[in-house]
């Protein structure tokens, strides 16, 4: 079978709209409502119309069904081990996500609480799962009946969307044999930065021991900092990850910017800190394409139908997230965007740990790739955020850090993977001899550009340590508690405290409740 790059591009695109749509109806009075859906449908037939074949730098992958379905299979097993379904082990993260993901089925929409607070977070990608779970509730089957069918409806939903992101990264990686796929797959899954050397070299022996055979989450190592591995994003923060994943990548697959405000309006619902992260990638696109197409093709490009259509519901969506405590102030009343890169003062050892961190979980992929990807604005867009994702902080948390560096790292393993499996890696030697204009001898060049290859392959080999723990926590913390399964799910609801991450105060005072808001 032949997985067409338009189809699926669309197919992304409408996994990001449906939850925005279902929003708009929930929280939107009814006029608001019919703008912004009726802008959303116009913006999706304006870029299906409009965006052809030629338009993508991705390609067509042939693909045999068996392997279509072991893909899938594989994912839908990385996902339950994630604790999608709440089939198996779930991490602490998941106390905050269940809680908001049942109040989302139990309350009439928008979720206002006794007390006039009302959840106020970026609660989109639950939305369509949150709706079986009404639905039970509708049909009288009781509420554990309810959350029941909308967990399995929320792990075929991550899957579906995992399964997209991983299309979408095939078909960037332009190969369609078997063997290039599967390995392909393989490094999505286990994409990761070298977290176990920056452990061994900063942790003491016992400290070490302990925190591996915990299968604790090995990340932390920088103590200040950190990138969190494809893994640990599923595991963790899934309705951040897997909206960030296919929208990066729906950026990188077409050549002009014609569709990208869209896509970014759509990511802004789902996951604003990536979002933020995807400014990154996108100002790259937009220098590459005005360098290949000239300015005035580019704002031709930029200004098209389905990029102005998005403004609107983006200011829908920005009245809506900027009534969260969060968006404005920390618990402390200080700003919560803070610029400090050396937190606890600018000394020898935070430069060192900085620098090793910065090494350690990107800059040595990145100097592998320089020679190969030196012409390639996304690799300069890449750098520029993951340096640029460890100087901003909201709060005193590395949130910013965590998650706007999502679509960096998703550049990054784009271009790793790219580079691998197509056997198209440039040497520093080459590089060199040619911008000095010097003869270059292809055996030294082969040798160099294997050599690169190899050492790109042991960097990879090395990082996947860190979601093969991710992956063995949940098995280990199970057999030590001795239930199966171990949901993390005792808050409930949201209503009985006010939590400045995911509620907001006086809802029904606030501008976008007296105006657009129901």
């Amino acid at each position: 079978m032949t997985l067409s790059v338009r189809k699926t591009y669309f197919a992304g695109l409408t996994f990001l709209v449906l939850p925005l749509l279902i929003w708009s109806f929930g929280w939107l009075k009814a006029p608001y409502f019919l703008v912004v859906a009726g802008l959303l449908v116009v913006g999706l037939v304006f870029i299906w119309k409009r965006t052809n074949t030629e338009a993508f730098r991705s390609f067509n992958i042939n693909i045999s069904i068996p392997l279509v379905v072991g893909i899938a299979a594989a994912i839908l097993l990385w996902c339950i081990l994630g604790g999608h379904g709440g089939f198996l082990y779930q991490s602490s993260d998941w106390n905050a996500r269940n809680a908001i993901f049942r109040d989302l089925i139990t309350y009439d929409w928008p979720v206002v609480y006794g007390n006039d607070s009302a959840l106020c977070y970026y609660f989109g990608f639950w939305l369509l799962p949150a709706l079986f779970g009404k639905l039970c509730l509708w049909m009288n089957f009781g509420l554990e009946i309810a959350w029941t069918v909308a967990n399995i409806a929320l792990l075929f939903w991550v899957t579906l969307g995992v399964f997209l992101a991983i299309t979408l990264f095939l078909q960037l990686i332009k190969r369609s044999n078997h063997k290039a796929i599967i390995a392909a797959v393989a490094i999505f899954i286990f994409f990761s930065g070298m977290d176990i050397v920056g452990l061994l070299l900063t942790g003491n022996p016992t400290a070490i021991e302990t925190r591996l055979c915990e299968k604790v989450h090995i990340e932390w190592w920088a103590r200040f900092y950190q990138f969190s591995s494809f893994t640990t994003q599923l595991f963790w923060v899934f309705n951040q990850a897997i909206p960030a994943w296919i929208a990066t990548l729906l950026v990188l697959s077409t050549s002009r910017i014609s569709n990208d405000i869209f896509v970014g309006t759509l990511s802004a619902f789902l996951c604003p800190l990536p979002t933020m992260g995807l400014l990154f990638i996108g100002v790259a696109k937009l220098v590459g394409e005005v360098r290949d197409e000239g300015a005035r093709r580019t704002a031709k490009a930029a200004f098209s139908p389905q990029n102005l259509i998005a403004l609107i519901p983006l200011v829908a969506i920005a009245l809506f997230l900027m009534l969260s405590q969060r968006a404005t102030l920390t618990g402390a009343g200080e700003s919560s965007l803070l610029f400090h890169t050396f937190i606890g003062g600018f000394t020898p050892t935070r430069v060192l740990q900085l620098v090793a961190f910065f090494m350690l979980e990107c800059g040595i992929l990145l100097l592998l790739l320089l020679p190969s990807e030196r012409k390639n604005p996304y690799w300069w867009g890449a750098l520029i955020l993951l340096m640029v994702a460890n100087v901003v902080r909201m709060g005193p948390s590395p949130d910013f850090s965590m998650r706007a560096s999502i679509p960096g790292l998703m550049v990054l393993a784009v271009m790793v993977t790219k580079r691998l499996l197509n056997k198209d890696l440039q040497s520093y030697y080459q590089w060199l001899r040619e911008r000095r204009k010097k003869p270059v001898d292809s055996v030294v060049a082969k040798a160099h550009s294997k050599a690169i290859e190899v050492i790109l392959v042991i960097c990879l080999v090395v990082g996947a340590v860190t979601p093969l723990v991710e992956i063995a926590r949940g098995p280990v913390k199970m057999i030590e508690m001795q239930q199966i399964p171990a949901p993390c799910d005792k808050v409930k609801t949201l209503s009985e405290g006010l939590d400045a991450n995911f509620v907001t105060p006086n809802y029904r005072d606030s501008f976008f409740a007296q105006t657009i808001g129901k």
